[in-house]
């Protein structure tokens, strides 16, 4: 057998060829937030329903807080296909890390 046919079949038995959870929620988050504040944060993380977002100044959390407070959570849920998403957790980062120079995304 080939190199490549049998690294195709890995990946896909292990299911590394569907996008993940985070993946697909990145532009849900950006329709929903808007791209200005999608420009601001970054997804970190996925676990156990708690989706983790890191936000690059305090100003900007704020307004994200209000967004959480006011069912972001439950409207990301709604739109992504595997409706994982039970609770949002916004920490303040670095902002050398993000904004609209963030090449991450």
């Amino acid at each position: 057998m080939r190199v490549g046919v049998l690294v195709r079949a890995l990946v896909q038995a292990e299911g590394l060829d569907k996008p993940s959870p985070l993946a697909s929620l990145r532009g849900i988050w950006e329709e929903l937030v808007g791209v200005e504040l999608s420009r601001h944060s970054r997804l970190e993380g996925l676990r156990r329903g708690t989706l983790r977002v890191e936000v690059d100044s305090a100003a900007h959390m704020a307004e994200l807080k209000g967004l959480v407070q006011g069912g972001l959570a439950k409207q990301l849920s709604e739109q992504s296909e595997d409706r994982t998403v039970r609770a949002i957790r916004l920490r303040l980062g670095n902002q050398s890390t993000l904004g609209a120079g963030d090449k991450r995304r």
